[in-house]
């Protein structure tokens, strides 16, 4: 993927992540966690830009950032 491209979809994946975890009400942390373990399953964290492509790098968490 070219770099304007890569940068552009992590972008857009930030965004989608901001906005949702804005719209979230009770217990918004846990529903995001979540959301970002369906999301990253089987791999899928790799193609939206995870820097681990065996899957072996620790999950990250709202606290990380």
């Amino acid at each position: 993927m070219h770099d304007h491209a890569r940068a552009a979809a992590l972008g857009e994946l930030s965004r989608f992540r901001r906005e949702f975890h804005a719209s979230s009400t009770a217990r918004s942390d846990a529903l995001f966690e979540l959301t970002d373990a369906v999301l990253c399953a089987e791999g899928a964290g790799h193609l939206a830009g995870g820097s681990d492509p065996g899957g072996r790098a620790p999950p990250r968490t709202r606290g990380d950032v």
